[in-house]
């Protein structure tokens, strides 16, 4: 059944493949930052995938499906598609080409997953600003490490080194935040302690939630109507935002942490890396 849809939509997926790659192209050519350009309304569709990428790890999985995906990441974490990502990084080193600059933002996109996904359980990275600015330097090691020769080496695991590349830059960037925080106190601490205990909560939610509540896009001053546009596989409308907004509000106990849900992407990945950690 599930062939059968993948099937069925491949088309529309191909046909919105070459639009989001003419905007990166686009982005590149006119030499816009992706993370600048993922917020301006001239990429729409680099916007939905870049916002979409954060909000796909907190959907729920349906439960026929579930054992698909752990072999799916089982495979993945094996080295099974290594292949295709050491294919996918030659081609980024093109130029003036729609599919390169694809396969170049979709390394990007890979590396921030896995950011992401890695940092999950200290909040406080993303509360800091950590992750924020790793994001905007990850398009630029990409870059560097493109013009790497020894990087198309056979034995070479390029997706890897991009991310263990960015996870070293998040590593720095946390010891400074916690050397300059040692010599904070007030009002400064206070906020970040709140900040830090909302990502938290927001990451126990399940996708509609989170894309509703998600402190880093109340820093961004998203109005309903913004968020909707934003996540329309969520929100057909501003007032389904509201209304999502009110239910939660009324079911949210601010006084204990809501359980995960346990099926959503993040936690098949989550208990992956554990696996991983145990072998």
């Amino acid at each position: 059944m599930l062939r059968a849809q993948v099937e069925h939509e491949m088309p529309a997926l191909q046909r919105s493949a070459g639009r989001l790659a003419l905007e990166v192209l686009d982005a590149e050519e006119r030499g816009i930052p992706y993370i600048e350009a993922v917020s301006q309304a001239s990429f729409p569709l680099m916007g939905r995938a870049h916002h979409g990428l954060l909000d796909m790890l907190q959907w729920r999985i349906p439960p026929a499906l579930v054992e698909a995906m752990r072999a799916m990441l089982d495979l993945a974490g094996n080295g099974a598609f290594d292949p295709s990502r050491r294919l996918l990084f030659a081609i980024a080193s093109r130029r003036s080409d729609p599919e390169a600059a694809l396969a170049r933002f979709l390394l990007y996109q890979a590396v921030r997953l896995n950011l992401y996904v890695r940092a999950w359980n200290s909040p406080e990275l993303e509360a800091w600003g950590c992750i924020g600015r790793i994001e905007e330097e990850t398009q630029h090691v990409l870059s560097g490490l493109l013009a790497v020769p020894e990087m198309y080496d056979d034995e070479m695991l390029p997706l890897n080194v991009l991310v263990a590349e960015a996870m070293l830059h998040l590593s720095r960037d946390a010891a400074r935040m916690r050397r300059l925080l040692a010599d904070e106190m007030g009002d400064v601490l206070g906020d970040l302690a709140l900040m830090i205990e909302a990502t938290r909560v927001v990451r126990t939610l399940e996708a509609a939630d989170a894309a509703v509540f998600r402190p880093g896009r109340a820093l961004e001053k998203l109005g309903s109507q913004q968020i909707a546009d934003r996540f329309p596989w969520h929100f057909p409308s501003a007032n389904s935002v509201d209304q999502r907004r009110r239910r939660f509000r009324k079911a949210f106990d601010p006084g204990e942490l809501p359980e995960p849900p346990g099926d959503r992407f993040i936690d098949l990945m989550l208990s992956g890396l554990r696996k991983e950690d145990d072998e």
